[in-house]
This record gives structure tokens, C-alpha cells and sequence, in this order.
């Protein structure tokens, strides 16, 4: 999927939002929880491989206990082309030691007439100080109103920020917030943006929004998305196209990478796969 020409026809210091919101033919997810509270989104997921959503764990943690006890339904949904509605269910995730999970996904609406569903591209480039980015992600304040017993109605915007990479950390920032490889980048997010793609002046996905300190300043996080690809996980849509033991992102064929000769593939003693960059 190629944003780069529209995305970036604004600069750095760009704010604002979109009114089109299949502009990003399904790839910009909306995280949506009910619990016996409501429903409400809280975080936005980016789709990078047919049944394969990233977001961010932070979103996810409240919320563990009560999914796999069948007490909290969720739902991943985007807007295609000509405003068409594109639901999906997660089946499971995949944590790491970072902010980024991996969420298996099966497709609950049907799949378009062409058969084509639109992906984001992953890429293991790390971005220069002063280079600019997109962070794009749902903002719905209110919670969803509901109107029967199976229809519910919220309301929300797709926001978009420009800023500048301003600091890079190849480890980890810290121990709480940002603690893998990731990126600040000079620009104010909001709050139910995270998990949101983070995308480099090409279109391609460089990583997920943590978090940010300042709504009206920030700046903002960015957890970098090259290390989770030798990450096992077990996708399950499409029924049957992936192997029963497990698979990672780098394995898959169906999954995009742009210079992914720039990562590597550790083994340890145990046989445990790990990602490196040659950076």
C-alpha cells in the first residue's frame, strides 16, 4: 500500500483530521472493548498481514483476563474503499517485552467481491534525526451509545500528526514505557491513538504509537516495529494458510518488508528465535 503522495503533502507540524476515512482502505483499525460497562474504543491497530494486526499492550492489558473468560468482546474495524465497513475478531495475542502485540485476527465481514484486502508495508529502516513522520490513529472520546440490544453508535475522528524523529533509542528508554527499540518524534498525539501506525515520508510502516506526554505538545513515542517480525505467534484466518506449530512475520510470505536484509535472526541456546539489526 503506497500512502507516501498523500500522506505527506503536509510538513512537519502537521495537525489534524481526516473526514475520509477510507482513505486508508482498511488498514487503520479501530480497538474496540464491550464489558458490562459498554463499549467504547480504546486504542487503534494497524493491519500488516492477511488475519495480522499490530497494537499496542497497553491497550490490551486490562482487558486480558476478561477475553479469555468470554466476559469482554472485541472487535478490530476499519473503513475500506467507498465507506465499506471491514470487521475482524481477535483470536489471540502475543506479547513480547515491548509495547507491540500481535493480534490474530479472523475476518467477520465478507471479504470484497476483487477478493483484495489492502496491508500496510513493514519497514526495518531506522528513521534519521530530523526526519519527519505520520501518526495516525481513532480518537473517540464518548463512549459508544447504545441503541438496542445488537446496535451500538459512537462518534470519533481519524487524526493525523507530522513531526520530526528528535531522539532514538536502540535498546529500550526505560523500563515502563518504551522498553524496546524506539523513536521520539516531535509532535502531540491523543489519547486512544495508541497502537496507531507510524509511517515514514514512503508510506511504510515504521512502527506504533506508545504514548506521549503532552496532548497539545508533546512529544510522542514510538515503538519500532522490526523487532517483533521473529516473534512465534498462530495466526488463524485464512483457515489452513499458516503452519499449526506457529509462524512469525518474517516467515510469512503474505506479510510485506521492505529492507529486510537489514535484520537478522539470532538463535539461542534453547533455539529460541530472535530479530537483530545490522544498524
Amino acid at each position: 500500500m503506497d500512502l507516501s503522495a498523500q500522506l505527506f503533502a503536509a510538513q512537519a507540524g502537521f495537525r489534524g483530521h481526516l473526514d475520509n476515512w477510507d482513505f486508508f482502505q482498511g488498514v487503520l483499525l479501530q480497538v474496540h472493548f464491550r464489558t458490562h460497562d459498554g463499549h467504547g474504543v480504546y486504542g487503534s491497530a494497524v493491519l500488516v498481514a492477511p488475519g495480522v494486526a499490530l497494537a499496542a499492550e497497553h491497550v490490551f492489558r486490562d482487558y486480558w483476563s476478561g477475553m479469555e473468560a468470554g466476559e469482554v468482546g472485541c472487535l478490530l474495524t476499519g473503513i475500506a474503499a467507498r465507506g465499506r465497513l471491514e470487521m475482524w475478531r481477535p483470536t489471540s495475542v502475543t506479547r513480547g517485552h515491548d509495547d507491540i502485540v500481535l493480534v490474530s485476527i479472523d475476518r467477520v465481514t465478507p471479504l470484497p467481491s476483487d477478493n483484495i484486502i489492502q496491508l500496510a508495508t513493514i519497514s526495518t529502516r531506522i528513521p534519521a534525526i530530523g526526519e519527519t513522520l505520520m501518526v495516525c490513529g481513532f480518537r473517540a472520546p464518548e463512549p459508544a451509545e447504545r441503541l438496542d440490544s445488537d446496535k451500538w453508535s459512537f462518534r470519533g475522528d481519524v487524526h493525523i500528526y507530522s513531526g520530526t524523529v528528535s531522539d532514538y533509542w536502540p535498546v529500550r528508554r526505560d523500563t515502563v514505557i518504551l522498553r524496546s527499540p524506539g523513536l521520539q518524534v516531535d509532535c502531540p498525539t491523543l489519547g486512544s491513538m495508541s497502537g496507531g501506525p507510524v509511517f515514514d515520508q514512503r508510506g511504510f510502516l515504521i512502527g506504533t504509537l506508545t504514548s506521549s506526554w503532552n496532548d497539545n505538545d508533546g512529544p510522542s513515542f514510538v515503538s519500532l516495529a522490526w523487532p517483533v517480525l521473529a516473534r512465534r505467534f498462530s495466526p488463524t484466518w485464512p483457515q489452513g494458510l499458516h503452519p499449526p506449530e506457529g509462524t512469525s512475520l518474517l516467515a510469512m510470505t503474505t506479510c510485506a518488508i521492505d529492507s529486510r536484509d537489514a535484520v537478522s535472526i539470532l538463535l539461542d541456546e534453547n533455539g529460541a528465535e530472535s530479530v537483530v539489526h545490522r544498524s
